[in-house]
């Protein structure tokens, strides 16, 4: 089950603590090796692959994939909210060397087609005040200090930074679909993504930073689409799943046995990406009257059968105006 549910605004400092415990099942990095130029993704034939991450398969220790709903209205506002949340230079520095971190946008387009726009490896920093040995320490023969400072600085952040630059994220016009469900699972099948439960690493953190509005023919929680030339009330606004007098999504229970959703959920729930996994849950928005229809527990109860079993944590966006 899901265990440690928290729901807070991002001032509180218990979350934000909590989003930087190191687990005890990785390697602590003094343990870690004090990996050079030539043992990591660096130097490759036409940059195909500057990772920086460790070539040796075994030193696989922790990797993040946040993935950011771009259908779901974002501004430069949030994007910053986003980014001082969990991709900030402090988070960065405060990560332990060689965690990996990917960044993919949900975007209207099939989600076997989506590529991350960011996914590297945190190195080395540099920094003699660092905590973590090898950001500290060096090699007789190795590179300086100062060539590890300036790779963090100058390649690492700057291209996480231009990652997160609002117009790399934001999607101009209107995008007419939003397939949270689909994508989640490509997370699992897509091991180019090596993000799936088999690719060998110690930890794996989700971030999904979404209004969980999931929209496309087969179905939609929030918005009215035409299908067929026939409108399509739904869900969360259909008649018999009102409760008092008001709207309400349906239970993942009356979700499952919906005629379009079943085939579905039957195939893909047998992609136990969840296995080992935290989930961290940026809800958009706190403003939004949908907040209370039930949208969240509903991806619980689905994130519980996907086989979500490491801690879960839900932040509520903060009100931006």
């Amino acid at each position: 089950m899901l265990k440690n549910i928290i729901i807070s605004s991002l001032t509180s400092f218990s979350l934000i603590a909590a989003l930087f415990v190191h687990s005890a099942s990785v390697t602590p990095h003094d343990k870690r090796p004090l990996l050079e130029d030539d043992q990591i993704e660096l130097m490759v034939p036409k940059g195909t692959n500057q990772s920086l991450c460790p070539k040796n398969p075994e030193y696989k220790f922790e990797h993040t994939l946040v993935l950011i709903d771009a259908t779901s209205g974002l501004s430069p506002l949030v994007i910053a909210e986003i980014k001082n949340l969990f991709l900030s230079e402090s988070k960065m520095r405060r990560a332990l060397p060689y965690h990996r971190f990917t960044i993919m946008r949900l975007v209207d387009k099939p989600p076997t087609k989506n590529t991350p726009i960011f996914s590297m490896c945190r190195p080395r920093s540099g920094e003699k005040d660092s905590p973590y040995y090898p950001d500290k320490t060096t090699t007789w023969m190795g590179p300086s200090l100062n060539d590890y400072k300036a790779l963090f600085n100058n390649f690492f952040m700057k291209k996480l930074n231009k990652a997160l630059i609002p117009s790399n994220i934001i999607v101009p016009g209107q995008l007419t679909g939003s397939q949270i469900f689909e994508q989640i699972v490509q997370l699992e099948r897509n091991e180019n993504l090596d993000f799936f439960s088999g690719a060998g690493y110690e930890y794996r953190k989700l971030v999904i930073v979404s209004d969980l509005a999931q929209n496309n023919d087969r179905f939609n929680f929030l918005d009215t689409r035409t299908v067929n030339e026939r409108k399509k009330t739904p869900l969360c606004k259909q008649r018999k799943y009102r409760k008092g007098g008001k709207d309400k999504c349906p239970t993942y229970e009356q979700f499952k046995k919906i005629e379009e959703s079943r085939i579905w959920i039957r195939q893909y729930t047998a992609d136990q990406l969840g296995d080992g996994l935290d989930l961290h849950i940026f809800y958009l928005n706190s403003r939004d009257p949908n907040l209370d229809l039930g949208l969240l527990e509903l991806w619980q109860d689905y994130f519980n059968e996907l086989g979500f079993n490491g801690k879960y944590n839900t932040t509520i966006q903060t009100d931006i105006q």
